[in-house]
């Protein structure tokens, strides 16, 4: 009797911690490689093929933020008239100093490009990206970011970026 007493209460012992340690894995570790953000309120998570690929071209720098899972995923693309994509550099959509823009894509259906998510608005539309670099070096880049997204397929829908983070990692 003390036998199944026992291994009873060790299976509803292994139950809990099992139930414990599955919940909240919407939401990854702060420590996950990948971007991570809630659209419209759902957690959307891309943990695979995480890259920072910085590029110079004519003077001005970009930074490509990326991340994927199943092929598809979203892209942060910061530019600079200067290397300065250091820790706690706070980038918005406009960049006066080269006449460019600061943009988040989103492709939630693989080559399926004309309903794709960017923040350049339609007319009439508020602009929003705001992104901080909140550590980085020559093998990473972390930070957090919001913005509006639009439909390219040319609706005014508007859909809200939240709570975004990304880790992501130069090629080696």
């Amino acid at each position: 009797m003390k036998l199944v007493l026992l291994s009873s209460k060790m299976l509803a012992v292994a139950f809990f911690s099992l139930l414990l340690f599955s919940c909240g894995k919407d939401k990854p570790a702060a420590d996950e490689y990948g971007i991570y953000f809630k659209l419209n309120g759902t957690q959307m998570n891309f943990p695979e093929f995480d890259r920072a690929t910085h590029n110079e071209m004519g003077g001005n720098h970009a930074l490509t933020i990326s991340a994927e899972k199943a092929s598809v995923g979203p892209s942060i693309n910061l530019v600079s008239d200067q290397n300065d994509f250091t820790t706690g550099k706070v980038y918005v959509v406009d960049v006066p100093a080269i006449g460019g823009k600061n943009m988040m894509e989103y492709y939630p259906v693989y080559n399926d490009y004309d309903n794709g998510w960017n923040t350049l608005p339609p007319d009439g539309q508020e602009a929003k990206l705001i992104v901080r670099i909140t550590e980085a070096n020559d093998v990473f880049v972390k930070g957090t970011f919001e913005a509006f997204l639009f439909q390219h397929n040319g609706s005014t829908e508007k859909s809200l970026v939240t709570d975004g983070r990304f880790y992501v990692r130069y090629p080696h």
